[in-house]
Formats: C-alpha cells, sequence, structure tokens
C-alpha cells in the first residue's frame, strides 16, 4: 500500500506540472508611443546642437494616418523635457501601429519669414515601442543673387566668402559674395565688435532692405564657419566697371586695370581719389577709385608717378552718389600695383 500511494502522489505532481501556465494568455501591445523635439535652428545650420538653437513651445502638431487625411492624434509643443535620455518638447500616446505622416500647423509658427526646413515626417509605429521625431523650424537661405529678387524685410541666411575684414572702410559694412556665381550682396550695420576676416565663409542672418536704390542685407547675426575660402574674382574693363557691369557686380569684388589721370583732393576725410581712364577705340570711360587710410593706404603720400600710370586696381564695387555709376574701393595697398 505504501508502494502505490507514492506512485499516485508522483502522477499526481506530474499533472500539475503539466497544467502550468494554461491559465495565462499572451497579448501582443497594438499601441506605441510617438515623442519629438520641434527646435528653433538660430544657426541655420540643420542640426539640433543645443547652443544657439531652442526649443520651439506652441506650435500645433498632428499625426495623420499614412495615405489617409485622417487626423489620428494631436499635440502641441511645450518648453521640452528629457525623457529616456532625448530632449522631447512633445509627445503623441498612445498611437495606434501603423505608418503616419507628421504635419505642422503653419499658422501656429507666425514669426516673421520662418519656416519648417526638416521634418521628420514620416513614422512607423511598432507595438510597445517609442519613435522619436524631429522638426527644425529656422529662416529660408538665400544666395547674393536671391536676395536682389526677394521681398522688403524678408528675413534670411546668406551664406558666402567675406570680402573684406570688418569695417575696413569705416562704414560698418561688409560684402559677401557666392564663390560659385561670383555674385555679391552689400551687408550693413554690421556691429562694431563683430569680427569679419578677408576670405573666411560666414553665415549672415539679415533682413533684405534697400540702400541708394540697391538691394543690400540688414546685419542681425553672423555665424562664422571658420573656412579659410577662395575669394571670388571678376575681370572688368574700366567701362564695365563705371556700370557694375549693368549691376550684376554690385558688391563684388573685382580686378581691372587702367591710367590714373586724375588725382583728386579728398572729398572725404581719410579718402583720396584717383580717376582711372581706359580707352576702348574713340570711347573714353572713366572710374572713380578711392583709396581709403582705414584700408591701409596713406592718403596723403601717393608715389610721384601715379598719375599718368598704367595701374592694376582690384577691389570692392559700391553705387556712387550718381545714380547708375559705380566707383571701387580697394582693400589693401597690395590692390594697387
Amino acid at each position: 500500500m505504501r508502494r502505490s500511494l507514492r506512485v499516485a502522489v508522483a502522477a499526481g505532481l506530474v499533472v500539475a506540472c503539466s497544467n502550468a501556465g494554461a491559465d495565462r494568455v499572451l497579448t501582443v501591445p497594438g499601441s506605441g508611443q510617438v515623442r519629438g523635439l520641434i527646435y528653433l535652428d538660430r544657426n541655420g545650420d540643420g542640426v539640433f546642437s543645443g547652443t544657439p538653437d531652442t526649443v520651439y513651445a506652441t506650435a500645433r502638431l498632428r499625426l495623420v494616418a499614412a495615405g489617409t487625411v485622417d487626423t489620428i492624434a494631436r499635440a502641441t509643443s511645450d518648453t521640452g523635457k528629457v525623457f529616456a535620455g532625448t530632449l522631447i518638447n512633445f509627445s503623441f500616446v498612445p498611437v495606434p501601429v501603423g505608418v503616419y505622416n507628421l504635419a505642422v500647423d503653419t499658422l501656429s509658427i507666425p514669426h516673421d519669414t520662418m519656416r519648417i526646413t526638416r521634418i521628420d515626417s514620416t513614422v512607423t509605429v511598432t507595438p510597445g515601442d517609442t519613435a522619436f521625431v524631429r522638426v527644425a523650424v529656422t529662416y529660408p537661405a538665400a544666395t547674393p543673387s536671391q536676395v536682389r529678387t526677394l521681398a522688403l524685410k524678408t528675413k534670411v541666411f546668406v551664406v558666402g566668402v567675406a570680402l573684406a575684414d570688418a569695417n575696413v572702410f569705416g562704414d560698418s559694412a561688409n560684402s559677401i559674395a557666392d564663390p560659385v556665381s561670383n555674385a555679391a550682396i552689400r551687408v550693413v550695420k554690421i556691429k562694431p565688435t563683430v569680427v569679419v576676416t578677408t576670405g573666411d565663409s560666414d553665415r549672415i542672418l539679415g533682413t533684405v532692405d534697400t540702400l541708394a536704390g540697391r538691394r543690400v542685407l540688414v546685419y542681425q547675426t553672423i555665424f562664422q564657419l571658420g573656412i579659410n575660402a577662395t575669394t571670388p574674382l571678376t575681370v572688368l574693363t574700366v567701362g564695365q566697371a563705371k556700370t557694375a557691369n549693368g549691376g550684376a557686380a554690385d558688391a563684388g569684388l573685382i580686378s581691372l586695370s587702367g591710367r590714373a589721370i586724375v588725382l583728386d583732393t579728398a572729398r572725404v576725410p581719410g579718402e583720396r581719389i584717383l580717376h582711372v581712364t581706359d580707352t576702348t577705340g574713340t570711347l573714353i570711360d572713366t572710374l572713380e577709385v578711392r583709396l581709403d587710410s582705414l584700408a591701409g593706404f596713406d592718403s596723403l603720400v601717393l608715389k610721384p608717378d601715379t598719375v599718368g600710370a598704367r595701374l592694376h586696381f582690384q577691389g570692392i564695387l559700391l553705387p556712387s552718389s550718381t545714380a547708375g555709376r559705380w566707383v571701387l574701393k580697394p582693400r589693401f595697398p597690395t590692390d594697387q600695383f
């Protein structure tokens, strides 16, 4: 009897083990999360760097089911927090498993001419997981040529090569040129404390305006890219230079040759003026060249043989007080030879 009892107990244990977990139900989560960051790209580089970039609050966002116009969830960005080691400022929780498009209500980004320049528009939500997305808001980028066609008061980023050192002409202005097209734009109202170095590549944020009838960029902020770039140079005749080649070479760096025929007494303190002429057939063209002491020129002493000599100049073309006529400002003494 004892032996049969032991067998029965053992058999009972086997039966109990074979039924372990029989009442459990395995479920697969049918939803996930979407969390993200919408930020103000203050330096226009397309990357969230934390400095000077900042989170963008009060933007309205939607998740739309892919291939439809159905909004599945809505969110409004806030001042931000860290979730799972990532900075976020909006969330969609929970979200059914599926593929979605992320949309931003542009009416909730009303400042100036800001626009969305980056958005992780397609989002795939998997069971139990979190998808992270980013949206960048900033000002549009424009080339110097494009600035001339934009509406006044448009705020843009312009990337190009600085054509002179900061305040080299004492007028809180400079020129920045596209190294590909050679087109340049005048940048005005640069702060005295801002360092601009000839030949360096810069990204400048400014507002489109006019000065002396020409489009300019009114300085707001500069981001120095630290690249010593090739300085654009356009070769013009004196005749072409006096009209900035129909205005196309306005604010640009040009090279020309001519004969200095007249030396004027300075009409501006620290500035000496040469009238440079060139002859094409029977046509005599004249261009005004201003040698600025701030650019290193001695305003009182010139070589005795300057007048009447054949000279070569490099410099920046700027509008004169006479409509449709330009003057040339060499940047360094070595620009005259």
